[in-house]
């Protein structure tokens, strides 16, 4: 990772985008939004330079069609969420990242802004969990999403509007992108190590943010360990793990949330361990128990409900992403957006495209059970930047070790 001026402003870029930061004084001016219109304004300048595939062409058009669609179900319901999230999803998940490959050399020049970039929030999120001091500073500037998350002692936050599971699958694409990094080019035992430093202190923070993340980087962290044939990365695991597992942290916890007040060392070690646990799993008990709306001719063509301004409630009365989005835009319009988002990730690819990539998709399209995550863009807008990346670095022998 070399911190010249290209790498820290690109690096800006994507903590302005993934993160999506909105201040307390300027609630509709997000980072998000400022930093797309630059990396707009400057793709105009190289936009003959921009190579766009069929299957963008035909995915954009379905985007269009159902965004209007979308329209025509807002006349009806005057809840506008779901053409919000077609819009938002097609401008930062789709459009961005073909206009974003430009700004960086190579696919790893994008890992290390992703790790790089959660590694800082990864440190304000760490220290906002031990110090309510901290968390009420960032809270007075940047207004937070989630629920009471001025009285959630149990999880912390970062210098971000996005918050909890959301904030979490963030954190767990900077460990990924480590291993990806650990995979591809770490070349030395100091890059090495600098990276798996790096993965562990994002890790760390899916322990205090939210357990969707955490449960998403170990079974990554696992996977890789499992399919990797490095000694090298293994060897530098095993020492981390073996020296990780002598930690009391128990004791740890007791001594730095002593100050904090209703705190709960066991509790908090207790909400931790269920996130493994398939019996009595309030997460899981929690999205079983939740109404799945019948099929009817209205919920066939899309209700256009998401929320229910009158009491503000979830419309559909469940939290999965493929419910709501079944419930809102209607279930041929529903089967259409995934089908079709599945083929244009997956489509001009193979088995060997890169390592994890299949499993990455299978990830996000598990966590959509949970909540709408392909909606809220941040691991759409990661995969595919990766996919962009790998075929541009690949095409140009910029991934020594392709074959591995």
């Amino acid at each position: 990772m070399i911190l010249n001026k290209r790498f820290l402003i690109n690096s800006l870029l994507i903590f302005c985008i993934i993160y999506d930061i909105s201040f307390v004084k300027f609630p509709g001016l997000t980072t998000s939004r400022i930093a797309f219109a630059f990396i707009f304004f400057k793709s105009i300048s190289y936009y003959k330079r921009i190579r766009i595939n069929k299957d963008f062409v035909y995915f954009l058009i379905l985007l269009v069609f159902l965004f209007i669609a979308s329209i025509i179900q807002y006349l009806s319901s005057m809840d506008f969420t779901q053409s919000s999230r077609i819009l938002w999803f097609t401008l930062y998940s789709i459009i961005t990242p073909f206009m974003l490959r430009k700004f960086f050399l190579n696919l790893e020049e994008f890992l290390n802004s992703i790790l790089f970039v959660t590694f800082l929030q990864s440190i304000i999120a760490i220290f906002s969990f031990f110090n309510p001091i901290i968390k009420n500073r960032i809270l007075d500037i940047i207004i937070a999403g989630g629920n009471d998350i001025e009285d959630n002692i149990y999880r912390a936050i970062a210098f971000s509007s996005t918050t909890g599971a959301a904030l979490s699958i963030i954190q767990f694409c900077g460990v990924f992108s480590g291993l990806l990094l650990l995979k591809y080019f770490s070349d030395s035992y100091r890059k090495s190590i600098i990276i798996w430093l790096g993965i562990l202190i994002c890790f760390l923070s899916t322990v205090v943010v939210g357990r969707t993340g955490l449960i998403c980087s170990i079974i990554s962290i696992f996977y890789f360990i499992f399919s990797s044939t490095n000694i090298k990365n293994l060897a530098i695991f095993i020492t981390l793990t073996l020296c990780i597992s002598q930690i009391n942290y128990d004791s740890i916890l007791d001594k730095q949330t002593y100050q904090l007040k209703d705190f709960s060392v066991d509790y908090f070690v207790n909400w931790i361990n269920e996130g493994y646990q398939i019996n009595n799993n309030r997460t899981f008990d929690a999205i079983y128990s939740m109404n799945i709306p019948a099929l009817s001719s209205e919920t066939f063509f899309g209700t256009g409900k998401v929320f229910n301004k009158a009491n503000n409630s979830n419309s559909s009365g469940n939290d999965s992403g493929y419910i709501q989005t079944y419930y809102s835009l209607g279930l041929i319009f529903s089967i259409f957006f995934y089908l079709g988002y599945i083929y244009f990730l997956i489509n001009n690819t193979n088995r060997n495209f890169f390592f994890g990539y299949y499993f990455l998709i299978l990830l996000m399209l598990i966590v959509e059970l949970k909540e709408p995550f392909i909606f809220k863009y941040i691991i759409s807008f990661y995969i595919l930047n990766l996919k962009l990346l790998f075929d541009y670095s690949k095409n140009n022998n910029l991934i020594p070790n392709i074959t591995k």
